[in-house]
C-alpha cells in the first residue's frame, strides 16, 4: 500500500491530467490537499491549488523561523555558559603571536621580491 492510500488523498493517472488540468486544481482547492499524479500505478507528482502552495510555504517557513529561534537560544545559552566559566586568565600578544609581533610589514619577507 502506498502513502498516497494511506493518507487518503485524490489520485489521477497522467492521461486524465491531460483531458481536464483544471478540474484537478478545482478538486485540490476544494478539498485543501494534494492531488497525487499517478503514471503507470506509482505516484510521479502533486498538484496544488495555489492557496494551498501558499499555506504549505507559510508552513516551512513558520519551521524554519523555530528552528533559528531554537538554534539562536542554543548558541546564546552556549555563551552564557562560557562567560559563566571564565576564569579571567588573559594571554598577552606575546603569548599568542610571538616575539615578532611587532616587526614592521616591510621586514616580512615575502614571494614579491
Amino acid at each position: 500500500m502506498t502513502l498516497a492510500r494511506k493518507i487518503n488523498v485524490p489520485l489521477v493517472s497522467i492521461s486524465d491530467i491531460k483531458k481536464a488540468p483544471m478540474k484537478f486544481f478545482s478538486l485540490s482547492k476544494n478539498n485543501q490537499a494534494a492531488v497525487y499524479v499517478l503514471n503507470k500505478n506509482r505516484v510521479v507528482g502533486v498538484i496544488l491549488d495555489i492557496d494551498e502552495f501558499n499555506r504549505l510555504m507559510d508552513f516551512v517557513e513558520s519551521a524554519f523561523t523555530l528552528i533559528d529561534d531554537a538554534n539562536e537560544q542554543a548558541y546564546q545559552e552556549k555563551i552564557m555558559s562560557r562567560l559563566n566559566q571564565d576564569s579571567g586568565h588573559r594571554f598577552s600578544n606575546e603569548e599568542v603571536v610571538g616575539e615578532d609581533w611587532q616587526q614592521g610589514l616591510d621586514q616580512i619577507p615575502d614571494e614579491w621580491e
